[in-house]
C-alpha cells in the first residue's frame, strides 16, 4: 500500500495503452514538470496579488530564496516530487478562508452579525470537508507524510477561523470531523506499508518491464522499504550528521539558519505592512480597535511556522531527504504569508485563540520572548550591510538539495550553476 497509488495508475495506464519504456518514463516526467508549472504559476499569480504589501527586497526572497520555488530549479531531482501535491490542498483551504473572511463580520460584532458569521463559519466547514478530502485522500494514498508535513499546519488555519464563532470543544470537534477521512486514510497508509515480500512483488513487476535487470539485490530506493525504524535512525544520522566529518550536517545547518532568517525578515516586513494597512482601514472608520504588527508578526510566524516545523521534525529523524521537508513547511509558510485574508483573520482571532493554545502557552512565550530580543536588540537597520550580504549570498550563491547536501551547494546556487551552463 505504502506510496502505491500514483505507481498504480502508471502501471494501469502502461498496460492499457501499451506503452513502452521510453514512453511510460516520459508520460511520468512531463506529469511532474506540469505540476511543478502548474504551482509556480499559481505561487507567482499569488506574488502580484500581493504586490501592494511587498517591497523590492521581499519579492527578491518570495522569488529566489533556494528554499522556496528556486528548489526544484536549483536541484532537479527535486523537481516533481510528490510533496507538490500537498500544496493543492492547501491552495485549496486557503481560498475558502479568503472567501469566508471577506464575508465575515470581524469587528464591532452584535448577536445578529455573530448569527450571520455561524453561518458563513459552517459554509466554510461543509465545503472543506468535501473539498480538502476529495483532493487530499488521493494524495495521502501516493504519500502518507502529509500526517506531518502539510496536514499540522490546514488544522491550524481552521483552528483559527473555527475559533471565532465556537467554543474550544465544539472547534475540536468540528475541525476531527473535517480532517479525519484524510487523517485516517494517512495513518492506514503509514501503518500497513508493506513488508519485504511486498517489496519483491513490487520488484519483479519491474523487472517484467525490464526497469531493473534482476532482483537478487534490491535496487536502492526499494531497499529502504525494508529497514526497521531503527535502520533508518541510523542511516539518516550516518548520511546527513557524520558524513564528510560532520561537513554535510554543517552544510544543512548554514543553509537552513540563513533561510530561515531572511524568510522571518521577509514575514515580519509583510505582517507588518498588512497590518498597518488594516490600522489605517479601522482609523478612517474611527472605530477604536487596532493592532500590534510586532505582535501579530510573533503569532502569525509561532502558528504557521515554527508548529508545522516541529511537526515535520519526525521525518528529519528517519528519512534523510531534509531538504524536500524544509522546502516544504518553507513554501506552505510563504504562501501563508501571500494570502492577505489569513493575515487579517490572525489579527482578529488572536484573543479568541488563547484558550486552544493554553497547553502550549510556556512553548509561545518562550519562542516570543526570543524573537522579541533579536528583533528589539538586532535591529536590521544598524547592520544592513551585513544582511544585505548575506541576502544576495543565500538568494543567489546557496543550492539546497533535496539530499546528499555537500559543502560546495553552499557555492553552487542559482547565479554559479546557470553561469556555467552559459559559459563552460
Amino acid at each position: 500500500m505504502r506510496r502505491g497509488l500514483t505507481g498504480s495508475i502508471i502501471f494501469w495506464l502502461r498496460e492499457n495503452f501499451n506503452l513502452n519504456n521510453p514512453q511510460t518514463f516520459f508520460m511520468v516526467v512531463y506529469f511532474n514538470y506540469l505540476i511543478f508549472l502548474v504551482w509556480s504559476i499559481i505561487y507567482l499569480i499569488k506574488v502580484n496579488k500581493s504586490l501592494r504589501v511587498l517591497t523590492v527586497e521581499t519579492i527578491l526572497i518570495f522569488l529566489f530564496l533556494p528554499s522556496l520555488l528556486l528548489f526544484p530549479i536549483n536541484d532537479i531531482g527535486g523537481l516533481g516530487r510528490k510533496e507538490y501535491l500537498f500544496f493543492f490542498g492547501l491552495l485549496i483551504n486557503l481560498w475558502l478562508v479568503s472567501q469566508t473572511v471577506t464575508s465575515l463580520y470581524l469587528s464591532d460584532i452584535n448577536q445578529v452579525k455573530q448569527e450571520l458569521n455561524r453561518k458563513t463559519i459552517d459554509k466554510y466547514c461543509y465545503q472543506l470537508f468535501i473539498f480538502y478530502n476529495l483532493f487530499s485522500i488521493p494524495t495521502a494514498l501516493s504519500h502518507e507524510a502529509i500526517l506531518f508535513l502539510v496536514l499540522p499546519l490546514n488544522i491550524l488555519i481552521s483552528l483559527s477561523i473555527l475559533a471565532l464563532n465556537n467554543l474550544p470543544i465544539k472547534t475540536i470537534k468540528k475541525i476531527i470531523i473535517i480532517y479525519s477521512p484524510t487523517i485516517i486514510v494517512a495513518l492506514i497508509s503509514l501503518i500497513f506499508n508493506g513488508n519485504k515480500e511486498v517489496v519483491v512483488s513490487i520488484c519483479k513487476s519491474w523487472q517484467e518491464y525490464n526497469l531493473v535487470p534482476n532482483c537478487q539485490e534490491l535496487p536502492e530506493v526499494l531497499s529502504y522499504y525494508t529497514y526497521s525504524t531503527f535502520e533508518a535512525i541510523q542511516e539518516t544520522f550516518k548520511r546527513n550528521i557524520l558524513y564528510d566529518n560532520g561537513l554535510r550536517f554543517f552544510s544543512w545547518i548554514t543553509a537552513f539558519f540563513l533561510s530561515k532568517i531572511i524568510l522571518m525578515r521577509a514575514s515580519e516586513i509583510t505582517i507588518s505592512k498588512t497590518v498597518e494597512e488594516e490600522n489605517r482601514r479601522l482609523y478612517i472608520k474611527n472605530e477604536s480597535l487596532s493592532f500590534s504588527p510586532q505582535e501579530v508578526s510573533i503569532n502569525f510566524s509561532f502558528k504557521y511556522f515554527f508548529i508545522p516545523f516541529i511537526g515535520s521534525f519526525i521525518l528529519y529523524i528517519i528519512a534523510f531527504d531534509w531538504g524536500r521537508w524544509f522546502m516544504t513547511i518553507s513554501i506552505t509558510y510563504a504562501v501563508c504569508l501571500l494570502t492577505p485574508s489569513l493575515i487579517k483573520l490572525k489579527m482578529y482571532s488572536y484573543q479568541k485563540n488563547q484558550e486552544l493554545l493554553k497547553i502550549i502557552k510556556p512553548i509561545y512565550n518562550l519562542y516570543s520572548h526570543i524573537i522579541s530580543f533579536f528583533q528589539n536588540k538586532f535591529d536590521i537597520k544598524k547592520y544592513y550591510l551585513i544582511y544585505f550580504i548575506l541576502l544576495i549570498y543565500t538568494l543567489f550563491f546557496i543550492r539546497i538539495t533535496h539530499y546528499d547536501m555537500n559543502f560546495i551547494d553552499l557555492s553552487n546556487g542559482f547565479i554559479p550553476i546557470h553561469y556555467y551552463t552559459i559559459f563552460s
